[in-house]
């Protein structure tokens, strides 16, 4: 995570795709103070936020159980049942119908292969964090106060 330019990476223990591997991230700025302060108390800064300990990038398993764990600590009592793949597909529903981000930008964030389209999915670079970030920061979760 480097706070400064508000870019994190993930799969950098591998992923189920290639197109999950190694993704340059930017984290919105509405997350950035919860990121921080989940930072603070790692001894390691290179420490995971979600440490997954099952580490075979074709299971989800431990992100899973990571995310909620997280989820649990920082919101104790709510009532929601989000789990760790509803919050992805309202984080892929949002960015297609909220904000019209284009899907290859989606598709980055989520590390999901596009192959629809020759040019597109096959010979396209990764977008890069400054072309996702206005996406992002027009994202809004209706009742997830983070501070």
């Amino acid at each position: 995570i480097d706070l400064a330019a508000k870019t994190m990476v993930l799969g950098a223990s591998g992923d189920k795709t290639d197109a999950g591997k190694n993704r340059l991230l930017p984290i919105a700025s509405a997350i950035l103070p919860l990121i921080k302060r989940l930072l603070t108390p790692l001894e390691d800064p290179k420490s995971y936020l979600l440490p997954v300990t099952h580490r075979d990038p074709s299971r989800s398993h431990g992100a899973v159980k990571a995310f909620s764990n997280l989820k649990s600590q920082l919101f104790p009592n709510s009532q929601r049942e989000a789990t760790f793949h509803s919050f992805r597909q309202s984080f892929i529903s949002k960015m297609a119908n909220e904000v019209q981000a284009p899907e290859h930008f989606t598709a980055d964030m989520v590390g999901h292969e596009n192959r629809t389209l020759m040019t597109m999915g096959l010979y396209r670079g990764r977008a890069r964090p400054e072309e996702i970030r206005p996406y992002l920061e027009r994202l809004h979760y209706q009742g997830w106060q983070l501070d």
